[in-house]
């Protein structure tokens, strides 16, 4: 028996991750899948904003040189 309420979990942290090398994203999205977050990737910036809006990440991690 608890002594207090018992809470729901909270939810995963959102985590947005922009890469275009596959091989990285992949292995981030291992590592912080691992951790308990929810990890969205995308290969290209192109569809960025509109992700964005949907997915309402937490975090965006973003590669500094995309094509």
């Amino acid at each position: 028996m608890t002594d207090g309420p018992i809470s729901e979990p909270s939810p995963a942290i959102r985590v947005l991750l922009v890469e275009d090398d596959d091989f990285n994203r992949l292995l981030l999205t291992d590592y912080l899948t691992h951790h308990g977050y929810q990890v969205l990737g995308l290969a290209e910036g192109s569809s960025f904003f509109s992700t964005l809006a949907q997915f309402q990440p937490h975090v965006v991690l973003l590669d500094l040189k995309l094509p």
